[in-house]
């Protein structure tokens, strides 16, 4: 049981929560599904949540990969030294198998979604798997790429949409970009608190002194993520790809103070707490941005159902 455990724990579970990205497109695009037939909608439905088991699990192969190179660094950490690969609780030969078994399985998943999703995947896969080899050594180029797995996954989850409904449905370049910019956001917060409170025995990246640019980044990341999510409220009157499936009345704006409280609280949690360097349990612990979260989901999809 401890053997199972110790894998399960591979997956970092708190962390998975950032997968959630790829539902987000079919929430937004409620008035785009809900009047279709109900054998549609149960199939739109699975295709989602198989696109999200996919990227778990691509997220999970990530992890592994991640921690079984770092594992020698890890053994000196007070923290992470608990990892299960660092503390060899789990055998080297079974972490091969198990990371082979979970990426088969992932690139299995994405393969029933669509073959342009799966090319989606294999981007981030591949991407990650360059993150946790170079990139992550090489300053603001590593969050940069982390932040482009994020918009992969929107990005996925919106294909998913656009080949279950209508593939002349247009992608938001707008949605894409804020949650670019929203991710490098939250990593700017989390490398700047690893600076403040002295973790950084195994992030070579952060060597010298970054802070100040650090929270530059934070600022101005905070910035473009309400512009860019202020056109996406109102881009429905923009022309070509600049367009989104957002109500013409511009009452999506109603949203954006949302935004703003959520990610403000979570800037001052971060920035105020020991565990700004683990945004997962920044968000856990706060009810006030799960509220803010959860809010902003019921309230976007009304106002684009009723709207449109």
């Amino acid at each position: 049981m401890d053997l199972i455990k110790n894998i399960i724990l591979t997956s970092r579970p708190k962390q998975q929560i950032k997968n959630i990205l790829v539902i987000i497109p079919f929430i937004l695009s409620v008035n785009l599904w809900y009047s279709l037939p109900s054998n549609l909608i149960i199939n739109l439905l699975t295709n989602v949540l198989i696109g999200l088991v996919s990227f778990m699990l691509g997220s999970w192969f990530i992890y592994i990969v991640n921690d079984y190179i770092d594992r020698n660094v890890d053994k000196n950490h007070p923290e992470k030294s608990n990892k299960p690969i660092a503390s060899n609780k789990i055998p080297q030969n079974l972490i091969m198998l198990v990371s082979a078994i979970i990426l088969i399985s992932s690139v299995s998943f994405g393969l029933i979604t669509s073959s342009s999703f799966l090319f989606i995947l294999y981007i981030y896969i591949s991407l990650m798997t360059l993150y946790s080899l170079i990139i992550k050594k090489v300053f603001l180029v590593d969050i940069i790429s982390i932040a482009i797995g994020y918009m992969l996954r929107v990005y996925g989850g919106a294909l998913i949409v656009v080949n279950s409904i209508d593939e002349t449905i247009n992608v938001s370049i707008w949605l894409i970009l804020c949650t670019g910019f929203a991710s490098l956001f939250v990593l700017s917060i989390k490398r700047f608190s690893e600076i403040t409170n002295d973790k950084l025995t195994s992030r070579s990246s952060l060597s010298g002194n970054k802070s100040k640019l650090l929270y530059n980044s934070i600022n101005l990341n905070e910035l473009l993520t309400y512009i860019s999510y202020s056109f996406y409220c109102i881009s429905i009157n923009f022309s070509s790809i600049f367009s989104a499936n957002t109500p013409s009345d511009l009452s999506l704006l109603l949203t954006l103070p949302l935004v703003i409280l959520g990610m403000r609280r979570f800037k001052k949690d971060s920035l105020n707490s020991s565990y700004g360097d683990q945004p997962e349990e920044i968000i856990f612990k706060s009810k006030f941005i799960i509220l803010i979260f959860f809010s902003w989901i019921i309230i976007s999809s009304l106002i684009i159902y009723v709207r449109n």
